[in-house]
């Protein structure tokens, strides 16, 4: 069994395009075109991954488990998200859901739907991976009710 792998990169560096994991091996090649830059009437252009993303995504593709912390805007989501696409670009379709991504705040879990939409969803007449947002009905549903009603202790101190 693979170790888990916990990397914190002090500073953040840029090492290998998407094309040349692709070219290696770890990434499924569909992941080329996926994980691109693309504008208007320019050609897609492989996105540049950083190191610690490439670390995690060579831990995803060994089975193994990881936790990453970087710094705002270091590509955490990308280090997450790459191996879920390519895991499923690589199962293939109508295997069920093979991946919950788990937010704590809706603005973060918007802001997360926005980033795929640019990979997975411009540039292609159909979405190579399908994905939805669920977000939290107004209601809590009777399964909340039911185990808030289970809970002993609701805080203020201990005795």
């Amino acid at each position: 069994m693979a170790r888990p792998l916990a990397l914190a990169e002090p500073v953040v560096r840029a090492r290998r395009r998407v094309d040349e994991l692709v070219g290696a091996g770890l990434l499924h090649p569909d992941c080329q075109v996926v994980f691109s830059a693309k504008g208007t009437g320019k050609a897609p252009a492989p996105l540049s991954l950083y190191e610690h993303q490439r670390a995690a995504i060579a831990a995803a593709r060994a089975g193994g488990s990881y936790v990453l912390t970087t710094g705002t805007g270091s590509g955490k989501s990308l280090a997450y998200m790459v191996p879920i696409v390519d895991r499923v670009l690589r199962d293939g379709s109508g295997k069920g859901i093979r991946a919950i991504v788990v937010y704590p705040m809706n603005a973060l879990a918007n802001s997360q739907v926005e980033e795929l939409d640019k990979f997975l969803r411009v540039g292609f007449e159909e979405t190579p991976v399908r994905y939805r947002r669920q977000g939290y009905p107004s209601e809590p549903t009777s399964f909340v009710r039911a185990y808030r009603a289970r809970v002993v202790w609701r805080g203020g101190g201990p005795s």
